[in-house]
């Protein structure tokens, strides 16, 4: 059950306070919305904006093109500073008046903890972003125009100010007296890497990989940090200082382990079997490592793979492009096995129409419905009975040409669209496959399957394809894709 709205709405404005406290300057804004209603909220809360110094700026063009980008978007996240000059008493003790924009979709948190911790980590965002601006840094890290402050949007950059988000949440947490926040949050990333978390990049958000370092702190050094400052402040130092101890290469292997494991997560992997693939079929070390900490912090014992016969995406490129191969000879020879004479060209359709579902769903391994599509055209025009026998060997021997002409990183590339897209929350639909292959030439192949199948789907829609026996799944396959559902 997600977190409502009331509640939500309390635990943003006690951390507004908390900031204010220690950033009189710097007026946290966090915008409630739920799933798919983010413009309506941003709307209702325009007059609030308008009742700041500086949130104008948000409502001219420069500000209203940023709210655009994400504006149907759901995922929580930081967006940026709007600032203006107050010239202070008869022009002295100048000073700027901050206000910060943040969306946070309370739906997609299933406990007021995980809320509490991602909306302290977006408010790092906010103050690292102010402290730069005030200091006036060096570093490009923003970009600053007609009053409008928005982070660097760089992989890299994002990464790190999620990392440090995520150590100042833990951190202030702690000493505002919340002791199991830094392990809650180092489960709440582990657990939304390991399962499938609809809106959450993983390899954006490396926080386990500082938890050792971070619980060393704070259970042995703390004294040195605290003295007479607030917790706000204890914590920004804290997290200024743990963030030297990791640097790009620290990023990238954390990014080397989670994105394969989402992967393995999305395609319904339990835990246990990602952590094992990472850590005995994997030949990098760091990914190994990282599998097993996380192992020992869930107290998992992951699983010993002898057969993998699925897509791994912690193997070598080279063993899945082989077990690709060996999946759709096997395919071929299965399938046309089961063809006995002319009208059974419709199994190969059926399969094919079966393949394209499961690559909606991001699953390429085995895919050939190209190949299908060419062995289907052959059978399908062949009306003497007597040489289809000939006809079915010639048949494999395209099919098997075809195939080779499909390249496995083609396929792995159009699976990482899909994958990241069904992360974002989005419906993939069949027409949308068509739309991306169109814009790709690398996907012509792909494009050619689901346009062909399309038109193959609205020809012979009155047709029932008869269930092959024992196989549950390939069930009248015309009737899953609706003719609807691809408009």
């Amino acid at each position: 059950m997600s977190v409502d709205k009331k509640t939500a709405k309390h635990i943003c404005n006690v951390i507004r306070r908390q900031v204010l406290a220690s950033f009189p300057d710097l007026y946290l804004h966090f915008i409630i919305h739920k799933e798919n209603a983010r413009k309506e909220e941003f709307l209702r809360e325009t007059k609030h904006l308008k009742e700041h110094p500086a949130g104008h700026h948000f409502l001219k063009p420069k500000g209203q093109n940023k709210i655009e980008t994400v504006i149907n978007k759901n995922r929580s996240s930081f967006i940026g500073l709007a600032y203006e000059n107050s010239p202070g008493f008869l022009g002295f003790f100048k000073h700027n008046n901050y206000v910060a924009i943040s969306f946070i979709n309370h739906e997609r948190f299933s406990s007021e903890d995980n809320l509490r911790n991602h909306a302290f980590s977006i408010a790092w965002h906010a103050i690292t972003l102010y402290s730069t601006h005030q200091n006036k840094d060096e570093e490009t890290v923003f970009t600053d125009e007609d009053n409008l402050l928005f982070p660097n949007t760089d992989k890299q950059e994002i990464a790190t100010k999620n990392l440090e988000g995520d150590v100042f949440s833990a951190s202030v947490q702690k000493l505002l007296g919340r002791e199991h926040s830094p392990r809650l949050i180092n489960m709440q990333r582990i657990n939304d890497t390991l399962f499938p978390a609809k809106g959450f990049r993983a390899e954006f958000f490396p926080f386990p990989v500082c938890i050792d370092t971070l619980e060393h702190v704070l259970n042995h050094d703390i004294n040195e940090y605290q003295k007479k400052q607030k917790p706000v402040l204890t914590a920004v130092q804290i997290t200024k200082e743990i963030s030297k101890t990791y640097d790009k290469s620290t990023i990238e292997q954390w990014e080397n382990f989670s994105r394969p494991a989402q992967k393995m997560a999305w395609s319904g992997h339990p835990l246990d079997t990602i952590l094992g693939a990472a850590l005995y079929t994997c030949e990098n070390t760091y990914i190994q490592s990282t599998a097993d900490m996380i192992a020992e912090k869930i107290a998992i014992k992951p699983t010993v793979l002898t057969t993998f016969n699925d897509y791994n995406p912690f193997a070598k490129y080279e063993t899945n492009t082989e077990l690709h191969l060996q999946r759709c000879k096997s395919l071929i020879t299965n399938i046309l096995s089961q063809v006995h004479q002319q009208q059974d060209y419709r199994k190969l359709v059926d399969l094919a129409w079966k393949q394209n579902n499961e690559l909606l769903e991001g699953k390429a391994l085995g895919w050939c419905a190209t190949a299908l599509i060419r062995a289907t055209e052959m059978i399908k025009h062949c009306d003497d009975s007597s040489i289809l026998p000939g006809i079915l060997e010639h048949t494999e021997t395209v099919f098997l040409s075809e195939i080779e002409s499909i390249k496995w990183d083609t396929l792995l590339h159009f699976s990482d669209i899909i994958f990241d897209m069904h992360r974002s929350g989005t419906q993939i639909k069949y027409d949308d496959v068509i739309h991306i292959g169109e814009e790709n030439d690398e996907f012509s192949s792909i494009h050619y399957a689901f346009s062909a199948l399309k038109t193959l789907k609205q020809e012979y829609n009155d047709i029932e394809v008869q269930a092959e026996d024992n196989t549950s799944e390939n069930i009248d396959i015309f009737n899953m894709v609706k003719i609807e559902n691809i408009e």
